[in-house]
């Protein structure tokens, strides 16, 4: 028998490379039509994959004093990051008239727990409040998702993220 050095090979390799996002919603994940939807899909995946990178560096240093107080609610660094982020993002998909992709193999499932988490929170006889902010807070994760979902669209998007990943826990353990 003949031996290579290259591994086995299992079939023809597919005819053209396929996104980080498309491989998580298990198609492809960029827009197709009009010159305009390109355009489109272009601009407001550089945003979401600017803001994912952004919210990596800003994270790991929330303040230890909320940046504004409001009745009720205490806006952290992070969460005002987190809503700077996402305005710019759907600030740039209505003007684009863009729809981001939403619809993942995780879509239904997330959705159906915050439903299910919704229910139990304004069903609970104590701590109401903290419970509908706590399933605030999976719905802010699920939009980070869907965030890294419409932003990580290419092997070299991935790895600067993961770069800002590692550069933030660089500077976290050099404090």
């Amino acid at each position: 028998p003949t031996f290579e050095s290259r591994g086995k090979v299992l079939g023809a390799p597919p005819h053209g490379s396929m996104s980080v996002s498309a491989a998580i919603t298990g198609g492809d994940a960029r827009l197709h039509g009009a010159r305009t939807a390109v355009r489109a899909e272009s601009y407001g995946s550089r945003i979401a994959w600017a803001g994912v990178c952004a919210l990596l560096f800003v994270a790991p240093f929330e303040a230890l004093r909320p940046l504004l107080q409001l009745p009720g609610q205490a806006v952290s660094t992070t969460e005002a990051a987190l809503l700077t982020v996402f305005a710019a993002w759907i600030a740039a998909q209505v003007v684009l008239r863009a729809v981001p992709e939403w619809r993942t193999p995780l879509t239904l499932p997330w959705l159906a727990l915050l439903a299910v988490m919704l229910t139990a929170a304004v069903a609970a006889p104590v701590h109401q409040a903290n419970a509908v902010h706590m399933v605030g807070r999976l719905g802010l994760a699920f939009g980070v998702f869907l965030l890294a979902v419409n932003g990580v669209t290419t092997a070299g998007r991935l790895e600067g993220v993961l770069v800002a990943a590692a550069l933030s826990g660089v500077l976290v353990s050099t404090l």
